[in-house]
């Protein structure tokens, strides 16, 4: 039989007749480990720009929905904490629309005017103060600066038919003043 020694040797010459050079990833592997890749600066450049329009791009739809889902106005909901606000109370009354002026508020930027309403109205129609314009004693026209307008529905001292419904509304619309 043969020794141990011989018996590697064998095999080990068999291997090497059987195995080609070619077939050994051992070297191949070695260069790429040892050789450095180099990243063009542009393909680098080009992810960075990526990622920051992503970044971009997220921040401009978490802004977009904080602003949908944020209601009333912060700003005029300190000043009315304050007691910096005016209170109006007038309530007006044309046909089956009902809008009550709760207060307002002016300043040297805009100035913004709080409503309420009800009205009996065909279930067709839209209620809301979006085209409401200001003038000031002299006629000059204050612009639109932003506003809301909210909607609900409700019962009342009105009752609906099946053409007409009986809604509530509130909002606030808001004016330049720069034009003082």
């Amino acid at each position: 039989m043969m020794d141990e020694q011989q018996l590697r040797q064998t095999l080990h010459t068999l291997a090497q007749q059987e195995v080609s050079d070619d077939m050994n990833l051992w070297p191949k592997i070695h260069d790429e480990l040892i050789t450095p890749r180099h990243v063009r600066p542009a393909l680098r450049l080009g992810r960075l720009a990526a990622v920051l329009a992503l970044l971009l791009m997220v921040a401009a739809a978490a802004y977009a929905v904080d602003r949908l889902l944020q209601t009333g106005d912060p700003g005029l909901d300190a000043l009315q904490q304050a007691n910096l606000i005016t209170e109006l109370g007038l309530t007006q009354t044309q046909g089956d629309v009902t809008v009550t002026l709760e207060y307002a508020y002016a300043d040297a930027n805009r100035i913004s005017i709080v409503y309420s309403g009800v009205a009996q109205v065909p279930l067709t129609d839209q209620i809301g103060m979006s085209g409401a314009r200001l003038f000031d004693d002299q006629g000059r026209a204050f612009r639109p600066m932003f506003g809301g307008g909210g909607g609900g529905g409700g019962g009342g001292a009105v009752e609906a038919t099946p053409e007409t419904s009986q809604v509530s509304f509130s909002g606030t619309v808001s004016y330049y003043s720069r034009v003082i």
